[in-house]
């Protein structure tokens, strides 16, 4: 692994001795969208690069268009793509400073080496109902892929050419994320939420979480900053949604801590999640509200405000900018780069309390 339980330990006390806590700020400001016969665009998608790039998806237009000034001005960015594959498409940055967007009903992962400028097709699934599920990064360079078929794809070389491997579980992975040496992989086996684990994708998987009854994986990724592990996990009653979990795993998958204090029981499925360049983790949940998971704690806090606009319902950041779409496929914009900082105490628990 890159990092061993007891580096996570000690990076964390190098970087959040006694512990960051940003004093709350509101004011969320509007976003001028594109404009197409005279209308604003409606926003169903919305991702930032590393690089500073804002991509946004519309609705019926099916469009894509990107800012290069956080959302001043914008530009159509589907040249080289289909029509017919921007349909609940999305983009997905790359540690090499590519761009993929992954178009799931149409199996389609298209390249990007110019920030959005231009696209290139680098796979096509083959069959009526083949889709796309899932694209995880290492830092490597590698590119793993799930779909709706038995088989993880993996490529060394941006997706050129792909290996097969096999899969941990008899139906289709839902979603892949990886640290680099490790693969992690979710699915559901026989109505319980499943995560898997491999080394480096050797093939040999070992099953490291099953959630109860009646659930299913609602989302898997990764912290980078301090290589824990999320998942969210959905609990069902009579096929309908009753509630949601969230757990974590400081050795990418070897062990599971639920978190879920600070979030009420109905509350807790993520819509959207971001991390922000000082290791924190914020999500969105269902009903709109955005809660952080400071860097070393096991509770989440909601300190984010969303007054004055509609209920949220995608997250997405470049640095400490913040970006938010609501209900009505608004844009808004709040910079939160941390301005009053409190210290908190030391703990002796690390990392988030709970190990």
């Amino acid at each position: 692994m890159n990092l061993t339980f007891f580096s996570i330990i000690t990076t964390l006390v190098f970087f959040t001795v006694g512990g960051l806590r940003v004093a709350a700020q509101s004011g969320w400001n509007p976003v001028q969208p594109p404009v197409v016969n005279g209308n604003p665009v409606g926003i169903v998608d919305l991702v930032g690069t590393p690089s500073g790039t804002l991509f946004l998806q519309t609705n019926d237009q099916g469009l894509l268009y990107r800012s290069l000034n956080l959302g001043e001005t914008w530009e159509s960015a589907v040249t080289g793509i289909e029509p017919d594959d921007m349909v609940d498409a999305t983009v997905h940055p790359s540690p090499s400073g590519s761009l993929f967007l992954f178009s799931p009903h149409r199996a389609t992962l298209y390249r990007s080496v110019n920030d959005g400028s231009g696209w290139s097709p680098v796979l096509q699934l083959t069959g009526e109902d083949a889709e796309l599920r899932h694209i995880a990064f290492t830092s490597q360079g590698g590119i793993y892929l799930s779909a709706n078929d038995t088989t993880l794809r993996y490529s060394t070389d941006e997706g050129q050419t792909w290996a097969l491997i096999a899969s941990p579980a008899n139906g289709a992975l839902l979603s892949v994320t990886t640290n680099g040496d490790l693969v992690a992989a979710s699915t559901s086996d026989s109505g319980k939420a499943v995560v898997w684990r491999s080394e480096g994708g050797t093939e040999a998987w070992q099953r490291t979480f099953a959630g109860a009854a009646n659930s299913t994986t609602q989302r898997l990724f990764l912290n980078p900053h301090t290589n824990i592990l999320f998942i969210g996990v959905n609990n069902l009653s009579s096929g309908s949604f009753a509630s949601a979990d969230i757990f974590c795993s400081v050795d990418f998958g070897v062990s599971w801590q639920i978190v879920n204090t600070g979030i009420a029981t109905e509350n807790r499925r993520i819509a959207s999640h971001i991390i922000t360049p000082d290791g924190n983790l914020h999500i969105l949940i269902g009903t709109g509200g955005i809660y952080t998971l400071p860097f070393m704690r096991a509770e989440w806090e909601q300190r984010t405000p969303t007054d004055g606009i509609g209920t949220p319902q995608r997250l997405a950041n470049i640095g400490h900018t913040w970006f938010v779409v609501d209900s009505n496929g608004t844009l808004y914009q709040q910079n939160r780069t941390p301005t009053a900082v409190e210290m908190d105490a030391g703990s002796k628990d690390f990392p988030l309390n709970l190990w």
